[in-house]
């Protein structure tokens, strides 16, 4: 049995984590995560398990050496193929660990809304930079991002409207799966109306029927 497992534990809420990741967790010694992650799984956890909560991803390496004869589980919001830590931690742990994928954030959005997203460019602007301008720019029905407060949906549908692009929608998920979820539309013409703050969120930015780019 592999000692390290890197959990995915979707969007949220516990409904939507798979029976293998249940079970992973069912049978952890210990189990790394933020705040977040570890609330939203500490119930279906194994009593008996040790919970660390980092505030950098540098402390897991230490803690897995610390502790070199227990089952560890490292978890990871969503799905591990989707900007998680996986290639972090192919880079510095010594050892070889599993993956135990998982429901996206994006995934769970599109079937809020009833559409499919095989369409679609992914990309995250979550700490990161991305030429989301050119990434429309191409032959796609739109674009899938993780952002930030910084890099956050009305700045980005703001600089978009600026360089020219219309016809255009931001469906923006806060909080998804939650009970505080909240889904909002809103065209591309009118970002002057969007909030200057969201929730942890999923904006997609989606190409209309009249979409155009000047």
């Amino acid at each position: 049995m592999t000692r390290i497992v890197v959990v995915s534990i979707g969007p949220g809420n516990v409904g939507y984590i798979t029976e293998a990741a249940k079970k992973r967790l069912q049978g952890s010694d210990l189990v790394l995560g933020s705040i977040r992650q570890v609330e939203d799984i500490k119930n279906i956890s194994s009593q008996n398990c040790y919970f660390h909560i980092y505030k950098k991803i540098t402390e897991i390496e230490t803690v897995i050496e610390e502790n070199p004869k227990k089952q560890i589980s490292i978890l990871v919001s969503g799905d591990s193929g989707y900007y998680s830590l996986v290639p972090y931690l192919q880079k510095v742990l010594r050892e070889k660990f599993e993956i135990i994928p998982g429901l996206s954030s994006f995934q769970y959005l599109f079937s809020k809304i009833g559409e499919n997203w095989q369409e679609y460019r992914l990309g995250s602007v979550h700490g990161r930079k991305l030429d989301y301008a050119k990434v429309l720019s191409e032959e796609n029905q739109g674009l899938i991002l993780l952002t930030d407060e910084e890099e956050n949906p009305k700045k980005i549908a703001k600089e978009l409207y600026e360089k020219g692009f219309r016809g255009m929608t931001f469906i923006v998920g806060e909080n998804l799966s939650y009970e505080n979820e909240n889904i909002s539309f809103y065209n591309i013409e009118d970002w002057q109306t969007m909030p200057e703050h969201f929730e942890m969120n999923v904006c997609i930015c989606k190409k209309g029927e009249n979409y155009a780019y000047l």
